[in-house]
């Protein structure tokens, strides 16, 4: 992950502080709705995390980290990818496995 740690922070405290229980509850209506064909959603994981980021991140921060040449889409999809899955929002796999630990991920990714 590119982005400082001191963002980083401030995103999942941002993210923590709309809601665990309502950011869940959203991506359980993105999931009803992806699966019904009824909407364009092709990721609801991706929609889920860009939903995330502009909902919940200060539009300061957002602006800060727009500015920053060395940060694109991939750098915010990665860190609030990182908090939900910190805060349970997501699960943490590897390559198509059923849930595993972070710590268990960690471990493949050294292997």
């Amino acid at each position: 992950m590119k982005m400082t740690k001191r963002e980083y922070e401030k995103i999942k405290e941002s993210v923590s502080a709309f809601g665990v229980e309502k950011i869940t509850a959203y991506k359980k209506q993105l999931e009803e709705l992806h699966a019904s064909g009824e909407s364009n959603i092709k990721n609801v994981e991706t929609r889920l995390i860009f939903e995330v980021y502009y909902a919940c991140v200060p539009k300061e921060l957002r602006r800060d980290i727009a500015d920053n040449d060395d940060y694109n889409g991939a750098h915010i999809e990665t860190a609030v990818k990182r908090a939900l899955k910190e805060l349970r929002v997501l699960k943490w796999t590897w390559n198509g496995m059923k849930e595993i630990t972070r710590e268990q991920a960690k471990e493949k990714r050294e292997t």
